[in-house]
């Protein structure tokens, strides 16, 4: 068990928050992860029948607590009333755990809180991560350029943004993208974060429902398979990286520059106490450094 602020807040046993991936965090994943000792969340970009669905799906796998991710970009593409239904559906459910990404703290934050949850906000910068702290969030996600899925123009890597979000803000950072093993874990702990954002290894896991095709791209690539595209908004594999592997396919797959990392397919409690005991290992391996 490694206990931090975060996973106290969040009542869990260990600091890991999968991230919120459209079209992968579902009921079935989220609950997994969540029994396993992290957190699952249920991403609410399927339209709010198939929110509350997933979101059932997840609590009748599970007792332990679940997020619900809510991401403002592509929510403003929706109508604004299925937007709050989406909202709602999460309070009515009695999810009490929030991730808003993508977007303005302050969009949504005053009904969350009113509806007693806690909020957790993602955000690229140190000024996302003062804003964030500013409108009353409670934890704020410091996800660096190496993520997968959306991408800011800014493109702060891991090492230069998490040490400056957590110098200028009192509330408690998790580190996100393409944390995949203990190492990454370490790291965090070591910038000062107090847990991991993780999505690309919970993609290649037994649970995921991403497509094989998704799966095996994940685990034959390497450091520099993957782009930021315009067209799609985000970290994904790249275009030509796909062509490569799969001819037929024109279709894109997200991914972290760390999938070059996943080497196997595990279950989503593999994956987890991966984390956890290798976190000791190398722990080991820095104390017996000579000074």
């Amino acid at each position: 068990m490694i206990k931090t602020r975060v996973s106290e807040m969040l009542g869990i046993e260990h600091p890991i928050i999968e991230a919120g991936m459209t079209g992968v965090s579902f009921g079935k994943l989220a609950a997994a992860i969540s029994n396993a000792g992290a957190l699952g969340t249920v991403v609410s970009t399927m339209g709010a029948h198939n929110f509350q669905k997933e979101i059932r799906i997840a609590k009748s796998l599970t007792k332990k607590p679940l997020a619900v991710n809510f991401p403002h970009l592509v929510m403003r593409t929706w109508e604004k009333q299925e937007m709050w239904d989406t909202v709602e559906i999460a309070i009515d459910e009695g999810i009490k755990i929030a991730v808003m990404a993508a977007g303005d703290p302050y969009i949504l934050i005053n009904r969350l809180k009113e509806a007693g949850m806690i909020v957790l906000h993602v955000g690229a910068t140190v000024q996302h991560a003062i804003k964030a702290q500013e409108a009353g969030v409670d934890i704020f996600i410091a996800n660096g350029a190496e993520a997968g899925g959306g991408a800011s123009k800014e493109q702060v890597g891991n090492l230069a943004l998490a040490p400056q979000a957590v110098d200028a803000i009192d509330i408690p950072v998790i580190l996100g993208g393409s944390v995949i093993d203990a190492r990454g874990l370490v790291a965090a702990l070591a910038l000062g974060a107090e847990g991991i954002y993780v999505g690309t290894r919970f993609i290649a896991t037994h649970e995921s429902p991403a497509s094989e095709e998704h799966k095996q791209a994940i685990l034959l690539a390497k450091d520099d398979s993957t782009s930021v595209q315009p067209g799609i908004g985000g970290r994904s594999l790249s275009k030509s990286f796909i062509q490569e592997i799969y001819p037929q396919l024109n279709r894109s797959f997200g991914a972290g520059q760390g999938a070059g990392l996943v080497r196997e397919i595990f279950s989503v409690k593999e994956v987890i106490d991966h984390f956890v005991q290798d976190f000791e290992d190398v722990m080991e391996n820095i104390y017996s450094l000579k000074i």
